[in-house]
């Protein structure tokens, strides 16, 4: 909902560049945390791993338009909690990422 702000001025081909855009955005992007989580191997199980990664890909879909709607409506003093939540969470992937490296 927040980056509707931005294409108020626009309108028929511009609109619909910025709405394909912003497809293609979100596509790619949930297309890679599916590559990412995706537990089947494309080679062994195509089937099992196509399916896998249409169902990620859906449930990204689901999750980003239930956050987005869900939190158009927050106040702006409230980000700066959120910042610190995003922040921890990166921090937090980062240490596991990291110790999941160190293991032997």
């Amino acid at each position: 909902m927040v980056h509707e702000v931005m294409i108020l001025d626009h309108s028929g081909p511009e609109l619909a560049a910025m709405q394909y855009a912003s497809a293609i955005k979100l596509t790619t992007y949930a297309g890679l945390i599916a590559a990412l989580l995706n537990p089947w191997d494309l080679q062994q199980a195509p089937a099992l791993a196509l399916l896998a990664t249409l169902a990620i890909m859906v449930a990204v879909a689901v999750a980003v338009g239930c956050v987005e709607s869900l939190t158009a409506r927050l106040r702006m003093k409230l980000v700066p909690h959120y910042l610190l939540l995003a922040t921890a969470a990166a921090a937090a992937t980062l240490a596991v990422t990291a110790w999941l490296e160190a293991a032997p």
